[in-house]
């Protein structure tokens, strides 16, 4: 390879020419290399963006986040009552699970989809949100009877 070299600068009337071409390689890998570590700097932001929503979200308890899940919902027009259900995977946010009153309004549904994707980051396919039974919407909870003695 060096002997190559050697042999390409021998000629002193293409040593501009030559100098001219290693000129345009080196700013063409620079270029290149420049475009590579952007493209890596541009993930590693949105990477610290999700794990600094991710972080503030574990920072509090998996109760109290429901809660405030479960608030913020209750004030989208045309969601009633709210239930959110967290999942996890080694401490780290899986899934979400809503059920509400207007989740069987498509435009509801997608409020609500949007709302959680906002807050936790997680993508469309891990949340879930389903109308809820009309059992709950008279006042029962989950597994007890209601005003009207049914559930």
């Amino acid at each position: 390879m060096i002997e190559k070299f050697k042999e390409i600068f021998k000629n002193k009337d293409k040593k501009v020419e030559n100098l001219i071409f290693l000129l345009i390689i080196l700013i063409i890998t620079l270029v290149c290399i420049n475009y590579i570590m952007r493209d890596d700097e541009g993930m590693d932001e949105k990477e610290k963006y999700k794990n600094a929503v991710l972080a503030s979200s574990s920072e509090i308890t998996g109760t109290e986040l429901e809660n405030r899940i479960e608030n913020i919902l209750n004030k989208i027009d045309g969601v009633g009552e709210v239930s959110v259900l967290l999942t996890y995977d080694d401490e780290k946010l899986e899934g979400i699970v809503v059920v509400a009153e207007g989740a069987n309004n498509l435009d509801i549904k997608i409020n609500i989809i949007s709302a959680i994707e906002a807050v936790t980051g997680l993508g469309k396919h891990k949340i879930k949100v389903y109308e809820m039974n009309e059992i709950y919407n008279k006042g029962g909870n989950y597994g007890e009877k209601n005003q009207y003695g049914e559930g």
